[in-house]
C-alpha cells in the first residue's frame, strides 16, 4: 500500500496543480460524516439481526412447548419455555450491550483515526484526482489510440479500394484493348476478304472483256502470206513474203533433225522479211528447212498460216579462174568441186562438154567460140561458173 502511494505521489508531479484548502476540508468532512454513518448503520443492523434471531428462537421454543404439550409434557416444557424465553431476553440484552460497547470503541476508533483520516485525506483526495486524472489521460489516449487505429483502418480501406478500383480499371481497360485487337484484327481480315474479292472481280471482268474485244473488237484475218521465199543478199539469208501493211507477220521455221522436222524459230516482226542468218540456228551446208508465215493484228491475234515451202542450204563454189591460150582453154582447180564441164555457143548452137576433173580442153574447128567454165558439186554446194571467154579461130 505505501509502495502504491508513493508511486501515485511521484506522478502527482505530472500532473495538473492542486485543488484548493477550502474544497479539500469540505471533502474531508464529507468523509468523516459518512463514515459515522456507515458506523451506525453497521450496529443498527447487528442490533436488528440479533433481535430478530431472538424472537426467531423464542417462536422456535414456543412451537416446541406447544408441540409437547400435546403429548402431556406441558408442564416441563412450560418452564424450558420460559426459561428459554428468558434465555434469549438475556442474550439479546448483551447483544445489545455488546453493540453499544461496539459502538463506543468505534466511535472511539474514529476519534482516534480521525486525525489519521485527516492527515490522510489530502493523500486520498489527491490519489483520487491523480486516479481522475489518470483515468481521463488513460481515456484520452485510449480515445486517441481507437482513433488512429480507426483512421488507420479508414486510410487502409481506402487504399484498398483505390487499389481495387485501379484493379478493376486495368481489367476494363485489358478488356478494351482486346475487344479492340479483336476487332481490328476482323476488320482487317475483312478488308483484306473485300481487296481479294475486288481483284477477283476484276481480274474475270478483264477475262470477259478480253474475250469481247477478242471476238467482238478484233477484225477476223482471212487472208495468209503470199509469195513465201528465202533470199540471198551478200552472203545473209532471208525469209521473205509479199508485203501487207495492215498487219504483222509470225515467221515459223522448222530443220529436219535425224529425219524429223522439230520447230526451231517463231518469231513475229512487224516487217515482211525476217534474217535467218542472225537466228541462233547454224546454216550448214545442206541443212534441210521448212518455212511458213502468218499475219498477226494489232490485239495479238493470228491468222492461218501460208503454204509451207522447202528449203535447202546451198553453198556456192568459187568461179573457176579460166583463160584461152590459142585453141587450148584450161582453168585453176576450185575448192568442194567435183567435176567441170564447159558450155560452148559455136554457131549459135549450144554444147556442154563434161571433162570430169580435167583442168583443160581443146577446141577443134573454125569460127567464133563463146566459153564458160562451171564448177560442179553435191552435198548443198551450188555450181559456179567462170566468167565468159570469147576465142575466135
Amino acid at each position: 500500500m505505501d509502495m502504491k502511494k508513493k508511486k501515485e505521489r511521484g506522478n502527482e508531479a505530472n500532473l495538473p496543480e492542486k485543488t484548493e484548502g477550502f474544497e479539500l476540508s469540505m471533502a474531508k468532512n464529507e468523509e468523516s460524516t459518512n463514515g459515522a454513518r456507515e458506523a451506525e448503520n453497521s450496529a443498527s443492523s447487528a442490533i436488528k439481526k440479533m433481535a430478530k434471531n431472538g424472537k426467531k428462537m423464542k417462536n422456535n421454543v414456543l412451537a416446541e412447548v406447544e408441540s409437547s404439550a400435546e403429548k402431556g409434557n406441558a408442564e416441563n416444557l412450560k418452564d424450558m419455555a420460559t426459561k428459554g424465553v428468558e434465555n434469549a431476553e438475556k442474550m439479546a440484552s448483551k447483544d445489545v450491550a455488546s453493540t453499544e460497547n461496539m459502538n463506543a470503541e468505534e466511535e472511539g476508533l474514529e476519534s482516534a483515526d480521525l486525525a489519521e483520516n485527516n492527515e490522510n485525506s489530502e493523500n486520498a483526495e489527491n490519489d483520487e484526482n491523480v486516479n481522475k486524472k489518470t483515468n481521463v489521460m488513460l481515456g484520452v489516449n485510449k480515445a486517441k489510440d481507437k482513433a488512429n487505429k480507426t483512421k488507420n483502418k479508414q486510410t487502409e480501406d481506402k487504399v484498398k479500394k483505390a487499389e481495387d478500383r485501379a484493379k478493376r480499371k486495368a481489367e476494363k481497360a485489358k478488356l478494351r484493348e482486346g475487344k479492340k485487337a479483336k476487332i481490328d484484327k476482323t476488320a482487317r481480315r475483312k478488308k483484306l476478304f473485300i481487296t481479294l474479292y475486288v481483284l477477283a472481280f476484276l481480274a474475270v471482268l478483264g477475262v470477259v472483256a478480253g474475250v469481247i474485244c477478242f471476238y467482238l473488237v478484233t477484225p477476223d484475218i482471212d487472208k495468209t502470206p503470199e509469195n513465201v521465199r528465202v533470199e540471198c543478199y551478200d552472203g545473209d539469208f532471208f525469209v521473205v513474203c509479199d508485203y501487207q501493211d495492215k498487219f504483222d507477220y509470225q515467221f515459223v521455221v522448222e530443220e529436219e533433225i535425224d529425219g524429223k522436222y522439230v520447230t526451231v524459230i517463231s518469231a513475229s516482226s512487224p516487217i515482211n522479211t525476217f534474217s535467218l542468218s542472225e537466228s541462233n540456228i547454224v546454216l550448214g551446208a545442206g541443212s534441210r528447212f521448212r518455212i511458213k508465215v502468218a499475219f498477226i493484228n494489232e490485239n495479238g491475234a493470228r491468222g492461218d498460216y501460208s503454204k509451207e515451202i522447202e528449203w535447202t542450204r546451198m553453198v556456192s563454189l568459187d568461179k573457176p579462174n579460166a583463160r584461152v591460150d590459142r585453141n587450148v582453154v584450161s582453168w585453176d582447180a576450185v575448192d568442194f568441186a567435183e567435176g567441170y564441164y564447159l558450155k560452148i555457143i559455136h554457131n549459135d548452137v549450144c554444147d556442154n562438154f563434161d571433162v570430169g576433173n580435167a583442168l583443160s580442153y581443146t577446141l577443134t574447128g573454125s569460127g567464133t567460140y563463146q566459153i564458160y567454165v562451171i564448177a560442179t558439186a553435191g552435198d548443198g554446194f551450188y555450181f559456179s561458173s567462170s566468167d565468159q571467154l570469147k576465142v575466135e579461130l
